[in-house]
């Protein structure tokens, strides 16, 4: 019989009524298939075509649906299924588990092993072959004759006098530009150039502080017109009718804003009870929050703060001393309002 096409046919092949549930067809499907299956009648010819025939009969008669259109349905993809939770492990399931680890690091063990031994191998060869080129050299140098090894030797000694010579020669030079350098006297910048405290000032006279950027000039003067190190100068608002010193500026014309600089700024504001500490240059400041310890990026200096905003930020933090209480290290000397002293440290 050919391969069934329809649901009579199939119902023909398989031995069952023609409205035969779907239960009656499985049933009879497994009795034929023990019947008929090729690896029990491996003497047959004809089992693999019966055995097709009744898998397409099963197709057709299950509930009139194909079995892989049913695995389909009943079956949900591996990506839809839920997560299943994890079965805790038998004790011999465990045994199991910690064995194949024993092994693989046991395998992991023996490979490094194994390659630890070919790189001193390797060494080892390395090192004969150089021994080998060594005596090899040295063999050429004993066959050389004498007047040419003598001759290498006053090349070679020729060679390391010239070499000696030339580095006296550079040695008196850089002698010389050291002394140059450390006796050199400092000048004045040339009409014309703006020093960089000069530059400081005039950022600062922009944003409000007037006497500091005074002060500022007058150290310079006073230093005989070569920019100091660095100068200190201390910001004062007035808060409430009462003049306070706010900020403490530590202002280093010319060099980096490191961090060192900064900390010089913080532990002169501590010396002196002052909030808050600046470290500058011409181009750039940090702050820092003397209590709090919080220091903030380098910023340029066009964003220094005026007067108005470090009186606001100084309102700021009364606030939140008042509301938290004093801060470790005790309440500090009395400068204002009530518990004034218990912003420092």
């Amino acid at each position: 019989m050919a391969i069934p096409n329809s649901a009579a046919e199939a119902a023909e092949v398989l031995g069952v009524a023609p409205g035969a549930d779907a239960e009656a067809v499985r049933k009879r499907y497994r009795e034929l298939a023990m019947r008929f299956h090729p690896d029990l009648n491996p003497d047959d010819p004809q089992a693999d075509q019966r055995m097709a025939e009744l898998n397409r009969a099963r197709d057709l008669l299950a509930d009139g649906v194909p079995l892989d259109v049913r695995r389909q349905v009943e079956t949900p993809s591996p990506s839809s299924a839920p997560p299943q939770p994890r079965q805790p492990q038998s004790p011999a399931e465990r045994a199991e588990t910690h064995r194949a680890f024993r092994d693989e690091m046991e395998r992991a063990r023996r490979t490094d092993a194994e390659r630890a031994q070919r790189r001193r191998a390797a060494r080892r060869r390395e090192r004969r072959a150089a021994e080998q080129r060594a005596q090899q050299a040295a063999e050429e140098s004993r066959r050389t004759p004498p007047e040419t090894r003598s001759g290498e030797r006053e090349d070679r000694r020729r060679a390391a006098g010239a070499n000696s010579a030339r580095s006296a020669r550079s040695a008196r030079r850089r002698s010389a530009a050291e002394q140059q350098r450390r006796t050199k006297p400092r000048r004045a910048p040339a009409s014309g150039s703006v020093p960089p405290i000069d530059r400081i000032a005039a950022v600062l006279d922009a944003r409000g502080w007037a006497e500091a950027a005074a002060a500022l000039r007058e150290r310079y003067r006073g230093n005989g017109g070569v920019a100091p190190a660095s100068v200190e100068l201390v910001l004062s608002v007035t808060l409430d009718g009462a003049r306070f010193d706010a900020a403490l500026v530590v202002a280093a014309p010319g060099t980096a804003l490191a961090a060192p600089l900064l900390d010089q700024a913080m532990q002169r504001a501590v010396e002196e009870k002052i909030p808050f500490a600046f470290a500058m240059n011409e181009r750039m400041f940090r702050q820092a929050i003397v209590r709090q310890r919080t220091r903030t990026n380098p910023t340029t200096m066009e964003r220094f703060p005026s007067p108005e905003e470090l009186r606001e930020a100084l309102a700021e933090h009364f606030a939140d001393v008042e509301a938290g209480g004093a801060g470790p290290g005790g309440a500090g000397r009395d400068r204002g309002p009530a518990n004034f002293g218990r912003f420092f440290r």
